[in-house]
């Protein structure tokens, strides 16, 4: 080591900064070979430390450059509509079983389950401001609001649940059952 005292050493570091930066670059353009078989020991034996790294300079540098990485990600989708629209099809045509597979298990989920009885819901032209709270309400409802009857969730007998609404404005009215959701003269 060139110096002991840490401050003549990093005075020296600082001053041939440029000189080191350009001797390095040579270096590794001369032992090419060397440097890639020791990078890949290197990361092979700590892989955990590089990953680690690795995120955490990935999450800075997209902290700092959140604006322009979006506008460039938004010019690209722009200037590539096409190309990424094939590209989506072609998948989905290549994928066609996997895809199938995986949104029957998904909907088998609490969350599939979730979205798809929201869904079903806004089909109906259901008008809602927190779909969570009426879907909560909708699951822990065990009784019609109208006739005191015991509900049968996903069944369509005259004990299953239903969502009531209005069908003018499509505002939610209240879980009856299905004979109740039914008649005409609801008494809500």
């Amino acid at each position: 080591m060139p110096f002991k005292d840490p401050v003549k050493r990093k005075e020296y570091y600082l001053k041939n900064k440029e000189k080191r930066s350009e001797y390095m670059k040579q270096y590794r353009l001369k032992n090419k070979e060397k440097t890639a078989e020791y990078t890949k020991e290197y990361r092979f034996k700590n892989r955990e430390k590089v990953v680690e790294y690795n995120r955490n300079y990935n999450k800075d540098y997209y902290k700092k450059n959140k604006e322009q990485i979006l506008q460039q990600n938004k010019e690209y989708r722009e200037t590539h509509k096409e190309e990424i629209l094939q590209y989506k099809k072609d998948y989905r045509e290549i994928h066609k079983e996997k895809i199938a597979k995986k949104k029957k298990e998904y909907y088998k989920t609490d969350r599939g389950i979730k979205k798809h009885r929201i869904s079903s819901w806004k089909i109906q032209k259901v008008k809602e401001d927190n779909w969570d709270l009426l879907y909560d309400i909708y699951m822990n409802t065990d009784r019609c609001d109208i006739c005191d009857v015991e509900l049968i969730d996903g069944s369509w007998c005259n004990q299953g649940k239903c969502l009531d609404h209005d069908h003018y404005t499509g505002y939610y009215r209240g879980i009856l059952c299905q004979k109740c959701n039914k008649r005409d003269d609801k008494g809500l």
